[in-house]
């Protein structure tokens, strides 16, 4: 398996991955940096720099993989769907391609329900990732739309405890996925590739914990758990008024469990995956990586 853009959600996949398939698991990952390749190595994964692509798969022999993951976001490449068109080319066509996309594509923000074949935004911040998109279907890939991913100490909670105020309204809607359910259903929609209707068109697929959160219930749900309990107060909301009210959506994942061997997630939700968070020491909240996930 080949991961391009060997970042948290890449971590947790070559985890799982490993974990499926045991020594005999052979797991490229690409990044930008070699700042974890340490970390990867202690996971079994070989990682490599993009600028050093050429040289180590041909230096392997590896000039294509049977299985291939590409999870960078677009913000970290000018060149984003060229660079997807290149990933397609490292794939054989046997076993499975994936692209991470992120429902935030669907122009629903009144708090309709929306699923796989839902009316996309016309938003021009989507069109580098829905251009990537047409370029996974056109090849046959398979285009996985997840929902808000998180951590314990990583998403959009994290980023909203930190401002204190919070420029939205609190009851917008917010579909998430912990990012080692994002890994496992990644690695399901490898594994099932060959099972759509359609074998030389692509497919999108819709993934969610299915327990949509306003953002004050994430909040809440944040505050009152073991870890972050007594070291951030509630947020306020404050929706400015020259922006939309921006109530979210409701995802349907019903045909996109089906699709994927009746996937369902480790973690039921958000709130209860930070019910049975452990307490930590104080300043790891801070120290933690707070980076903000998208927020679908």
């Amino acid at each position: 398996m080949l991961v391009v853009g060997m970042g948290t959600l890449g971590r947790f996949l070559g985890q799982s991955w490993r974990e499926s398939f045991g020594n005999d698991a052979i797991i490229y990952g690409e990044t930008s940096t070699d700042n974890r390749h340490d970390d990867l190595r202690s996971i079994g994964v070989k990682p490599f720099m993009r600028s050093e692509r050429a040289g180590t798969l041909a230096e392997q022999g590896h000039e294509a993989f049977s299985h291939v993951v590409f999870c960078v976001p677009p913000s970290k490449n000018q060149d984003y769907v060229e660079e997807v068109k290149e990933a397609l080319k490292l794939w054989t066509g046997k076993g499975g391609f994936v692209f991470t996309s992120s429902g935030g594509v669907y122009a629903e923000d009144e708090g309709g329900t929306v699923n796989e074949s839902a009316a996309l935004s016309p938003n021009p911040r989507m069109s580098k990732i829905l251009a990537a998109e047409e370029a996974v279907i056109a090849g046959g890939g398979t285009v996985l739309r997840l929902a808000g991913l998180y951590t314990q100490t990583r998403g959009p909670h994290t980023f909203w405890l930190s401002k204190g105020e919070v420029g939205a309204t609190e009851e917008g809607l917010i579909n998430l996925l912990h990012y080692e359910d994002a890994a496992r259903a990644t690695m399901a929609a490898l594994l099932h590739h060959h099972e759509k209707a359609d074998q030389n068109f692509g497919r999108v697929l819709l993934i969610s914990d299915n327990q949509p959160l306003t953002r004050k219930q994430i909040c809440e749900a944040a505050v009152q758990s073991p870890f972050f309990r007594g070291r951030y107060e509630m947020p306020i909301f404050k929706r400015p008024s020259d922006t939309p009210r921006s109530l979210g959506k409701v995802y349907d994942t019903s045909a996109s469990r089906a699709a994927l061997g009746g996937w369902t997630p480790k973690y039921p939700s958000f709130a209860v995956f930070m019910a049975s968070s452990r307490p930590s020491e104080p300043q790891a909240a801070k120290s933690g990586d707070t980076t903000n996930a998208a927020v679908r």
